[in-house]
């Protein structure tokens, strides 16, 4: 009797064992039907990332990535504008455009601040007038010790932002000379770092007003600003290094302060 009923148990569970794996393979099938995986059509379509159906699955799905920031290579029209600073950058900019095929546009608007870049037509009117594709705007260095900058002057910086809208840019940081009340913590905030620059943090060699760095100093900042660009700024254009400088001294146009 023993042996009788150890053999039917024997048998249960082997009965029990094939149904199982006969709808584990069913539910397998039904699943590898429903994923359809993404064809890799391009260097930019990559399998970065899997996500499980279920806890107790092996069975992934594939995610696409999202396509890297890309090089525009065509020729580019830029437009050098914001306060005294732009004055002194364009030169190593220049080289940076005979290098590559760029056209430069410098406009420095003395004493000028995010203030008058929202209130005024300035920025839109050089954009349109010169057929602009991209924008340095240089903007921050006359309001570093304005408290709570944020509250009092972040729709600034938004109404910016909108004057830009056509076109790629990006926005260069102050070169602090003393610590700032709160400007490079907003506009970083903002913007983010694939849009702003931070400019603080490097060392510079100032002019004689202890303020604007040197013609050399500049040279550094552009450098270090492409750099930028080229490895994590959203707004990517072809930005090889010239052999040497051009020494050109490319035409600005200077904008008095406002009264």
């Amino acid at each position: 009797m023993y042996k009788i009923l150890q053999k039917v148990l024997f048998l249960i569970l082997t009965l029990g064992i094939l149904v199982t794996c006969f709808y584990k393979k069913r539910i397998e099938n039904t699943v590898i039907q429903q994923i359809k995986m993404p064809d890799i059509k391009t260097d930019y379509d990559l399998d970065v990332g899997r996500k499980l159906i279920s806890n107790n699955s092996h069975y992934f799905i594939r995610q696409q990535q999202l396509p890297p920031f890309r090089t525009d290579t065509n020729p580019q029209r830029i437009l050098l504008i914001g306060d005294s600073m732009s004055k002194w950058l364009r030169y190593r900019l220049q080289d940076y455009c005979e290098e590559n095929g760029h056209k430069l546009f410098t406009v420095t608007w003395v004493s000028g601040n995010t203030e008058w870049f929202a209130k005024f037509d300035t920025l839109s009117y050089f954009i349109k007038k010169e057929k602009i594709s991209y924008v340095f705007l240089v903007l921050g260095s006359n309001e570093l010790f304005i408290k709570d900058f944020e509250k009092s002057r972040g729709a600034n910086v938004d109404k910016i932002v909108k004057k830009l809208d056509g076109v790629k840019w990006i926005w260069v940081g102050p070169p602090n000379w003393k610590k700032d009340k709160g400007i490079n913590d907003c506009l970083l905030g903002k913007l983010g770092d694939r849009k702003f620059f931070v400019s603080k943090e490097l060392k510079f060699k100032r002019q004689s007003d202890g303020m604007h760095p040197t013609i050399a100093s500049c040279s550094i900042w552009v450098d270090s600003v492409v750099i930028w660009i080229s490895n994590q700024s959203s707004s990517r254009i072809k930005l090889n290094v010239p052999d040497s400088s051009y020494n050109l001294k490319p035409d600005a146009v200077l904008l008095k302060p406002l009264l």
